[in-house]
């Protein structure tokens, strides 16, 4: 997981509270990412028992 290289100007930095909001949002997007794969697996299954 690369980290995005950005222009590294000062306005990029983040206080250190912000980095753990951005964390626990971090942590959020992929609890909801590894929902969605398991819910669009399910679905596939279930078409591909209809054939």
């Amino acid at each position: 997981h690369g980290q995005g290289g950005g222009g590294g100007g000062a306005s990029a930095q983040l206080s250190p509270p912000e980095v753990t909001a951005v964390r626990q949002l971090i942590a959020g997007y992929r609890e909801s990412a590894a929902f969605l794969l398991r819910s669009a697996d399910e679905l596939e299954n279930l078409i591909l028992q209809q054939n």
